[in-house]
């Protein structure tokens, strides 16, 4: 099953982004968020459970 998956990094390049009057906003990571798809299993919980024959000897 696809799902989309949101991968989060640091919001911020620097360690203090608004240190030494700098305006925060410059300092925001352009790459802090990626949104892709990827696949999935379902979940345990959505299982169907198999019927196996087993045999006796």
């Amino acid at each position: 099953m696809n799902a989309e998956v949101r991968m989060y990094d640091s919001l911020f390049l620097d360690a203090r982004p608004d240190a030494r009057g700098k305006d925060f906003i410059e300092s925001l990571n352009p790459n802090s968020l990626k949104v892709v798809t990827a696949i999935a299993e379902p979940t345990p919980g959505n299982a169907v459970p198999q019927s196996s024959k087993t045999t006796s000897q």
